[in-house]
């Protein structure tokens, strides 16, 4: 019974982050790129009026979701690589969420943390590099 438990959890948490994931290209999708465009601004921007390595990541975001790359590289140089992050994090819960409906397998738990781990650190290096640089 545990083990049921653990698996219906594990499950939900894939249906929880593949649907923050989806809300956040949503609302990239929903705003435009253009300055004053986006509902949520800076914090950090609007209290200290400066800019940190991830100022203009929204703005970014909503120019990727728009295939427009050129212009997400002009509003934050690591937004392509934070993206690919998200966008692959989507495929692969929906991919372990089928996987492991299907098999079941605590190794399967184990690998999504490994890959995911890999990612996130290969994807935001360079931004948190930036960030204490």
């Amino acid at each position: 019974m545990k083990q049921a438990r653990l698996q219906d959890s594990y499950q939900v948490l894939h249906i929880i982050f593949a649907a923050v994931i989806v809300a956040v290209m949503a609302y990239s999708a929903v705003f435009s790129p253009s300055r004053g465009g986006h509902a949520i601004p800076s914090q950090y921007s609007l209290l200290t009026g400066e800019s940190t390595a991830s100022t203009g990541m929204s703005r970014a975001f909503s120019s990727i979701v728009r295939l427009d790359f050129n212009k997400a590289l002009s509003y934050n140089p690591y937004s392509l690589s934070v993206f690919a992050f998200f966008f692959a994090q989507l495929w692969m819960r929906v991919l372990f969420f089928i996987f492991y409906a299907r098999w079941g397998d605590k190794r399967l738990v184990a690998g999504d943390i490994v890959l995911s781990l890999v990612l996130f650190l290969w994807c935001f290096k360079d931004l948190i590099a930036a960030m204490y640089a």
